[in-house]
């Protein structure tokens, strides 16, 4: 079921004066579970809805429409799904006291992989939500794999569904969908021989696995107290080595690296950080995979067009200690 959230002016539902909180409770005769579910139903030109008003009242409505029509339903947002693991690593519990309630969200939602591209772990679907992804073809998706190692992701993630990663990729690359794949690098944990494995590992599923981000770990002051420790920088050299060999296979047999290490990796193995060029067009720059390379040659492309702000003479930047020697450099041509 999904509530009505807002109504587009001029539109179907409109004309029909559909009335914000009205409840959407099938479609064409199937049930509606969430917002992207009424999308996916709603992709028909002739519509029956069975809703009930704000009023509790039932109410049918039959739509006949052209493709082109507008048909004004705005859902409501939906109820996120919320992690069951209790990662080792887990980012959330490194958020100070006080941070802003929307940081605290543990969210494990594929509905946002798919949108916002932000990474989930699996563990909440069984096979009739994996059967969900490929019916309604949600691709890509982002996946948080850590390890294809069974016995390691489920230490990782403190959940005994981790270990079936391997089987449900498997599923969801036969349903024709694809995936980004990312790996959180905790020493002692999954580096090593397991990071080499869980590469070969996803390498070896077929092009459809579109890409491996290996991320290292990051704790803050907030969250020392977890079992995983930060690399050391010969780790994230080690680390990088492995990830280059991948690399220098895929390059020679898909055309692109495949494999992308985060900008931490780099700089907490004391390395520059690579060219545009490694980044291959900049498909996880959200990830953190190019961030810093993009700025930089975004700053140094556009610089020349800076001018005086009148009124203006000076302007405080704030950063944290991995940033602040780029920073530094950037900024030290206009004293």
């Amino acid at each position: 079921m999904v509530r009505i959230g807002s109504v587009t002016p001029g539109s179907i539902a409109d004309s029909l004066e559909l009335q914000i909180g009205t409840r959407i409770v099938t479609v064409n005769g199937e049930r509606v579970r969430d917002g992207l579910d009424f999308m996916f139903l709603t992709a028909d030109g002739d519509l029956e809805l069975e809703a009930v008003d704000p009023d509790g009242n039932p109410v049918v409505y039959e739509i006949d429409r052209d493709p082109e029509e507008v048909l004004g339903i705005v859902p409501s947002q939906d109820k996120i799904r919320e992690c069951a693991n209790e990662c080792v690593f887990c980012f959330i519990d490194g958020n100070p006291p006080g941070a802003r309630a929307p940081l605290w969200v543990r969210d494990d939602d594929f509905r946002l992989s798919f949108t916002y591209g932000s990474y989930v772990t699996l563990t909440n679907l069984g096979p009739k939500g994996l059967q969900r992804l490929v019916d309604q073809r949600i691709t890509p998706l982002y996946v948080s794999v850590h390890s294809t190692t069974p016995e390691t992701r489920i230490r990782l993630l403190k959940n005994d569904r981790a270990g079936l990663i391997m089987d449900q990729l498997r599923s969801l690359l036969a349903g024709g969908l694809q995936v980004h794949t990312q790996v959180v690098l905790c020493p002692e944990w999954n580096d090593g021989e397991d990071l080499r494995r869980t590469m070969g590992d996803l390498y070896g599923l077929g092009p459809d696995v579109l890409s491996l981000s290996v991320v290292p770990v990051g704790l803050t002051r907030y969250n020392l107290d977890r079992p995983v420790r930060l690399l050391r920088p010969e780790e994230g050299r080690a680390a990088l080595e492995m990830v280059d060999s991948v690399r220098d296979k895929a390059r020679s047999e898909r055309g692109n690296g495949w494999c992308y290490a985060a900008d931490e990796l780099f700089l907490t193995a004391d390395l520059q950080i690579p060219d545009a060029s490694y980044y291959d067009g900049w498909p996880l720059l959200e990830n953190g995979v190019g961030a810093v390379r993009s700025l930089l040659d975004s700053f140094h492309a556009g610089v020349g067009g800076l001018s005086p702000i009148p009124g203006v003479d000076r302007v405080r930047l704030v950063t944290g200690p991995s940033m602040a020697p780029f920073m530094d450099g950037l900024l030290a041509p206009l004293h």
